[in-house]
């Protein structure tokens, strides 16, 4: 009897298995669903890398943080069209075109970076802040709290072309980079992208009137 009830049970277990495969298979994180959103087209012609990343912003409703190598964004241009292309398929063409960068996703805000300071101690960026809290702060007040918490470097942060949102906000990290806690600041507020341009400390916060709907999401 315990033998027929085991049997039993171990084909209900495997039936059940089963059944939920094509779920595990196809069930997508917040993540995934951000790099397979699509658009109809998606076409650069003689643009600048910042011109890309701002047509980026504004097709698939993103955000995003870039550090431009010190003589960009002047040296190199991109020209190229996909059809129905995923967030993915456009950030990898970029990084294709000019292998000097790479990019990587970080809760939903895409940032760009120059290979050679990807894995570099001293950059500011790569800075580890041990612990980062705020409680009910806005765009700025959370920006004074991080620069206070970057050592060896006097970050200065330079908004333009449209105000923070005005609403406050709550962070908490501890053992995370620079650049993940910018990225976290921006998202929370929803109006900026950051710019790095290859040298000092100056982060130059640019407004943005994304449609964060705009982009289908398969």
């Amino acid at each position: 009897m315990i033998q027929k009830l085991t049997k039993v049970n171990f084909k209900l277990l495997v039936l059940g298995i089963l059944i939920l495969i094509p779920f595990l298979s196809y069930a997508e994180t917040p993540v995934e669903q951000i790099l397979y959103r699509t658009v109809e087209n998606f076409e650069a012609v003689n643009y600048r890398l910042g011109s890309v990343l701002s047509k980026i912003s504004q097709n698939y409703g993103i955000q995003y943080g870039v550090e431009f190598i010190l003589e960009e964004p002047n040296i190199l241009s991109f020209t190229f069209s996909l059809k129905n292309p995923t967030l993915k398929e456009v950030l990898d063409t970029i990084v294709k075109i000019d292998r000097r960068y790479i990019w990587e996703e970080h809760n939903g805000i895409i940032n760009l970076i120059p290979v050679q300071k990807k894995n570099d101690p001293t950059h500011i960026f790569n800075q580890i802040i041990p612990k980062f809290v705020v409680s009910e702060r806005d765009f700025s007040g959370a920006l004074n709290e991080l620069a206070t918490a970057i050592e060896g470097h006097e970050l200065r942060a330079v908004s333009h072309g449209a105000l923070p949102s005005g609403h406050t906000f709550s962070l908490s990290f501890e053992q995370v980079p620079v650049r993940e806690v910018l990225d976290a600041i921006i998202k929370a507020d929803g109006v900026y992208v950051w710019v790095w341009f290859g040298q000092g400390t100056t982060v130059k916060l640019i407004g943005t009137n994304i449609n964060k709907k705009k982009a289908n999401t398969n």
